[in-house]
């Protein structure tokens, strides 16, 4: 079942809020040595690009959770044939319980979510990464 706070809006588009935490993220990891957002000129050998597919609030007989689920998809822009350019696409999901049945409680539900989702998101783009490519990536 689906739940939703009728009287409560995003001040910011979920997908922009998720892909800011990854960016801020990747570059705070200190595993890559330049991390572009798409909103930059300049563009990398490895492009991650995602969509977000769940963003919701959720109940069932524990109580209600916070769903996140996306895809992300991991290229190679240096990949010769065009069907070698995909290293990986990967759906993931976390649910997360709700301390308190509000749109604060959902909110803090949903960042602890985005932390466990952003590290495994990381760790899965980092170890393909020097997997295809051991000098792309500083170890560190």
């Amino acid at each position: 079942k689906i739940d939703s706070f009728n009287y409560s809006r995003w001040a910011v588009n979920p997908a922009d809020m998720i892909a800011d935490r990854i960016l801020d993220d990747m570059t705070g990891s200190g595993l890559f040595r330049t991390v572009f957002s798409y909103q930059e000129a300049q563009e990398g050998r490895f492009i991650v690009s995602g969509g977000i597919e769940e963003f919701l609030l959720g109940i069932n007989k524990s109580g209600k959770t916070a769903i996140i689920s996306m895809t992300i998809t991991l290229q190679d822009s240096h990949a010769k044939q065009a069907g070698k350019r995909t290293i990986f696409q990967k759906k993931y999901v976390r649910t997360e319980p709700l301390q308190e049945s509000s749109p604060q409680g959902y909110c803090e539900a949903a960042s602890r979510a985005m932390q466990h989702l952003s590290r495994e998101i990381i760790d899965d783009i980092y170890t393909a990464i020097k997997n295809t490519s051991p000098s792309a990536v500083d170890s560190p």
